[in-house]
């Protein structure tokens, strides 16, 4: 479904509480009690999460995928004036990023070095092009057991036109290199996401084996990047725990 929109997706559009992998991180870290409180259909205290912290790793993302969500510069300093704050807040319920404009010169500094760096990479060149996928596609699916099939979701940060390696964009405080990115794939489920994902590729868009490939970028300069892709003995630790969450 390409034209279902980020907080249609989020509020979860389907016909019944469907499994995200946010929420598969939480059945599989915490308890299915976390999972149903922040549930969109099951919890009646839900509200979407927006978070300052968020907003620079959520304008590099739309950039660098060439998405259409509304960006908001807002000319302040920070948010300690309550013109600031309403302001933030305004675009937060109308479903735009809000960005601090020195941020917003920031988030534009990482994706033209990031860009820079893909268009050298012998692997990764392909990834975010215009012409060669589409960005923030949400798959659907059914899975479970026959006598009582669930509901699956996922937002694809990019569909590839063809062939199997399907892009995953993240941005990180830390290091990009192998040996931080680890430590803080696992940290934030990131494992748990490319099981659910590469579960979901396999089912609905019908691709064996696909190729799931972290792009990682640092947010302080020189905003290196760098390209990571679970082995297969990861992976089928990664699957087991998807399946264990559905």
């Amino acid at each position: 479904y390409p034209d279902i929109s980020n907080e249609d997706y989020h509020a979860d559009p389907c016909p019944e509480p469907s499994l995200s992998s946010s929420l598969a991180k939480l059945l599989i870290t915490k308890t299915a009690a976390h999972a149903r409180l922040a549930h969109p259909k099951l919890s009646p205290a839900y509200e979407p999460t927006n978070k300052a912290a968020f907003d620079l790793g959520s304008v590099a993302h739309s950039m660098m995928l060439h998405d259409d969500r509304d960006i908001v510069v807002l000319e302040y300093d920070a948010y300690r004036t309550g013109a600031a704050k309403a302001a933030r807040d305004e675009a937060y319920a109308k479903g735009k990023i809000p960005i601090l404009a020195a941020q917003y010169e920031v988030a534009c500094a990482m994706v033209r070095a990031g860009r820079a760096q893909l268009d050298n990479h012998d692997e990764a060149w392909e990834a975010f092009r215009k012409g060669y996928g589409q960005s923030e596609q949400t798959i659907i699916w059914r899975d479970g057991p026959e006598n009582f099939p669930i509901w699956c979701r996922m937002r694809l940060d990019w569909k590839p036109n063809n062939g199997n390696v399907f892009w995953d964009y993240k941005t990180t405080g830390g290091a990009a290199s192998p040996t931080d990115w680890v430590r803080t794939m696992l940290n934030t489920g990131g494992d748990v996401q490319n099981g659910h994902y590469r579960r979901g590729i396999e089912k609905q868009l019908g691709v064996p084996d696909p190729h799931f490939r972290f792009v990682v970028q640092e947010t302080e300069p020189p905003y290196a990047l760098a390209v990571h892709e679970l082995d297969p003995f990861f992976n089928n630790i990664a699957a087991r725990k998807a399946d264990a969450a559905v």
